[in-house]
C-alpha cells in the first residue's frame, strides 16, 4: 500500500506582502477553494469567486510577530499549506534598529513621529535634540530597548513621550531631561511611562533657563542611581512646569545630598501670571535624600499647590519641606 502526499497548491509566500495584521497568500489562479484556514486562533476566511480566478487572497484579523500555518481548503480536501511570520506591528509608526538611526532620525523629525525601537542597546554619540512633537518608545515592553549614554535637550517648544525604554547614563551624562530658554511660548508636554532610568551624575529633570512647560508626567517608572553631583532629582531653577505630576514610581538610591523635588522662585518671577500643580502620588522612595537639611519639597515657586499621598518614605533624613512659600495642600496616606 502507499499514500499519496498532501497536495500543494499554495505558491511560496512572499514576505514582503506579510503585514502586523494581515497577510497576502497566492496558489494556482483558477484552483476552486473555499476556505483558507490559519492557526493559531482558528481564522477561517471564505474565498470568493473573484479570489479563485485570481488565485490571491488577503487574510486580515491577524496579530503581530506570530507564526502562522494557513491551510487552503476544498470543503474538507486540503489544497495546500504554507507558513510564515507576521510583522512587528508598530501601529503607523517609525521602526528604528540602530543608534545611528535614532540620532538620524530625531534629527530629520518633522512632528508628529513615533519611533518604535527594537530590543537590544542603542550606543548613542552625541545628545539628542528635540526640537518637534515626537514620541519614542520600545516594541517589547518585557524587554525594553537600552539607551546608553542618554541626553535629551528640548527646544524651541517642543513636546516628547517616552515610553518601554532604559534610559542609562553610565554616570556619565549630568541629566537626563534638559530645557533650554524658551521665551516665544509655551513647551509641549513631557510624558515618561514605564522607563527605567538609571546612573545620571546630576538630575532627572533640568529646567536652569527660562522655559514655561505645560506638563510633565512621570509615571510606573524605576528611577536610580541618578547622584545629584550638581543638582536636584527635579531641578527647576529658572522656569516653570505648570503641571507636574510624579505617580506609581520607584525612587532608589538617588540624590543622597541634595532635595528631591525643586522649584525655585526664579520661574514665578519670569512666569508671574502661572500657578504650579504638583502631584506626587503612590511612589515608592527609598534611600534618598539622606542629609537632615535637605528637603523632599524644595518648593518655593510664588503660586503652588502640592498634592502628597499614599507614598512610601524609607531610609531618608530629609525634611518634608522647610520653606513658607511651599504649599502643601494635601499630605495623606503615606
Amino acid at each position: 500500500t502507499f499514500k499519496t502526499s498532501t497536495e500543494q497548491i499554495f505558491k511560496a509566500v512572499d514576505v514582503s506582502k506579510i503585514e502586523a495584521n494581515a497577510a497576502f497568500l497566492e496558489w494556482t489562479a483558477g484552483e476552486k477553494a473555499t476556505t483558507i484556514v490559519l492557526s493559531p486562533g482558528n481564522i477561517i476566511h471564505q474565498v470568493t469567486a473573484d479570489e479563485i480566478a485570481k488565485g490571491q487572497a488577503t487574510v486580515s484579523g491577524l496579530i503581530g510577530e506570530t507564526n502562522y500555518v494557513a491551510t487552503l481548503m476544498n470543503e474538507s480536501k486540503v489544497r495546500g499549506t504554507v507558513s510564515f511570520t507576521t510583522a512587528i506591528d508598530l501601529g503607523g509608526a517609525i521602526l528604528i534598529t540602530t543608534a545611528a538611526e535614532l540620532e538620524s532620525a530625531i534629527k530629520n523629525a518633522v512632528g508628529g513621529e513615533t519611533f518604535a525601537l527594537k530590543s537590544g542597546e542603542y550606543l548613542l554619540s552625541t545628545d539628542l535634540l528635540i526640537s518637534k512633537v515626537i514620541s519614542i518608545k520600545g516594541i517589547e515592553s518585557v524587554n525594553k530597548p537600552v539607551l546608553i549614554n542618554a541626553g535629551f535637550i528640548v527646544s524651541d517648544g517642543a513636546a516628547l513621550s517616552i515610553k518601554d525604554l532604559v534610559l542609562d547614563g553610565k554616570k556619565e551624562v549630568a541629566s537626563t531631561f534638559i530645557y533650554k530658554q524658551f521665551d516665544h511660548g509655551t513647551y509641549g508636554d513631557l510624558h515618561v511611562q514605564d522607563v527605567v532610568i538609571r546612573n545620571y551624575k546630576n538630575s532627572l529633570l533640568n529646567v536652569a533657563d527660562k522655559s514655561l512647560i505645560n506638563a510633565v508626567q512621570f509615571e510606573q517608572g524605576i528611577f536610580h542611581n541618578i547622584e545629584g553631583t550638581g543638582g536636584d532629582f527635579i531641578d527647576i531653577r529658572k522656569g516653570l512646569v505648570k503641571g507636574l505630576t510624579f505617580v506609581n514610581n520607584t525612587v532608589y538610591n538617588c540624590v543622597a545630598a541634595r532635595d528631591l523635588f525643586r522649584m525655585d522662585a526664579d520661574g514665578s518671577t519670569n512666569f508671574p501670571s502661572e500657578n504650579v500643580i504638583l502631584k506626587v502620588s503612590n511612589n515608592t522612595f527609598y534611600n534618598v535624600v539622606n542629609l537632615n537639611t535637605k528637603r523632599l519639597f524644595y518648593v518655593r515657586a510664588t503660586k503652588n499647590e502640592i498634592s502628597f499621598t499614599k507614598n512610601i518614605v524609607v531610609n531618608t533624613d530629609g525634611l518634608l519641606a522647610n520653606q513658607a512659600a511651599t504649599t502643601l495642600k494635601t499630605v495623606a496616606k503615606n
